[in-house]
């Protein structure tokens, strides 16, 4: 970008002074009140119900989805195709939550035959962005960043590729300003694996932390083939179930040895509360599992890994303060979302940074809004040319 980091992020918070920067609040789009329609039942919906739903209450009376099973349900409310429901008269608000941009015009012109007048991306809401915002953030909103302002700017000034600094700045002013943007974004199935970053020694001995059902480990063995070592962790023991069954059958051609494990990765050896949710299943104190936490550094105490991913939902600051001396000492290439809260745009490059300052750092994202957002930090003994 033309102008310096320093420059530009000043000119955000002066642009956030100057104007209302409310309009794409979730209530000033809709009144809590209102009957809504829903469209979209997929994992979308479960990140919308997360990051808005769950804080900013709203009149669901009906989830549409073109592939909704017979008896479908979501929170108690049935989920039906288009062809089968007839909009109310009173209806004339819908959301729609789906994922996938290439649908999201078809879908659009879909509801408006319906008689639907009032249409809302999910995309469009700024808290669709923000799944945990720290309460000063809210209450103090463009006034936070400028409290945080240095560390804000030394997190940027670490970032020396184009394409990292303007992702940079592009989050940090959809946070100042509450204005969704388009971010420019790489395909998603290269998400952990950028070939201009890393060489092939990281993907040697990988910890794999957030498996989901394993189809980043697929995806990954697709690319560089059979690793000599995996250990791969998921804490809601529904996905680990899904995971194991995904990855076991393939166990021989994935890694010399492969190891799965049902834990929760963070600061010091405890129990977490959990909830379990699907894609964005997250510690909370509302959580019906209990599950050993336990820091990787303890976990890890006889392995060296050259390579660690994180997607914990939020969870990542603590998760690395608990493997601190495997970042000092074996200084492995790490890849960490940085998405979950607003705070860790900057935060975790500063953290990694104060445990070696030998690291380069560089943000790629995945979706072209704020989720998966990566943070890929750099050993200085594997960093490309």
């Amino acid at each position: 970008m033309d102008k310096t980091i320093e420059k530009y992020i000043y000119e955000i918070l002066q642009q956030a002074e100057a104007e209302n920067c409310h309009s794409h609040d979730i209530y000033e789009l809709v009144s809590p009140d209102e009957p809504i329609i829903l469209y979209g039942a997929g994992q979308c919906l479960s990140s919308f119900n997360m990051t808005v739903l769950e804080k900013y209450p709203l009149n669901i009376t009906a989830i549409l989805d073109e592939n909704a099973k017979c008896g479908q349900l979501w929170n108690g409310i049935p989920v039906r195709t288009p062809a089968e429901y007839k909009i109310p008269d009173n209806l004339k608000t819908a959301i729609i939550t789906i994922g996938k941009n290439e649908y999201l015009s078809s879908v659009r012109e879909l509801l408006t035959q319906m008689g639907v007048d009032n249409i809302i991306f999910a995309k469009d809401i700024y808290q669709f962005y923000t799944m945990i915002v720290p309460e000063e953030m809210e209450r103090e909103k463009h006034f936070y960043f400028r409290k945080n302002i240095s560390r804000i700017i030394k997190a940027g000034l670490m970032l020396h590729d184009a394409e990292s600094i303007e992702i940079f700045l592009k989050i940090l002013e959809i946070y100042i300003l509450r204005i969704p943007q388009d971010i420019p974004c790489r395909a998603a199935e290269t998400q952990y694996f950028p070939e201009d970053l890393f060489d092939l020694r990281s993907y040697q001995n990988i910890v794999h932390c957030g498996g989901y059902h394993g189809e980043t480990i697929l995806q990954m063995n697709k690319i560089f083939g059979k690793v000599n070592s995996l250990i791969c962790i998921e804490g809601d023991i529904n996905n680990y179930s899904v995971m194991q069954k995904n990855l076991f059958p393939y166990r021989k051609n994935i890694a010399d040895e492969m190891i799965l494990l049902p834990v929760f990765v963070s600061n010091d050896i405890s129990t977490a509360q959990f909830k379990s949710d699907g894609i964005v299943s997250r510690k909370s104190a509302a959580g019906n599992l209990i599950l050993p936490a336990i820091p990787l550094d303890y976990l890890l105490s006889n392995y060296i890994p050259t390579y660690i991913t994180m997607d914990i939902e939020g969870e990542e600051m603590e998760a690395l303060d608990g493997c601190r001396n495997i970042i000092k000492d074996h200084k492995p290439d790490m890849a960490i979302s940085i998405y979950h809260n607003p705070t860790h745009l900057w935060e975790i490059m500063l953290k990694i940074y104060e445990y070696c300052p030998e690291y380069t750092f560089a943000i790629r994202n995945y979706t072209g809004g704020v989720s998966d957002t990566i943070l890929y930090a750099c050993s200085p003994d594997n960093r490309k040319a």
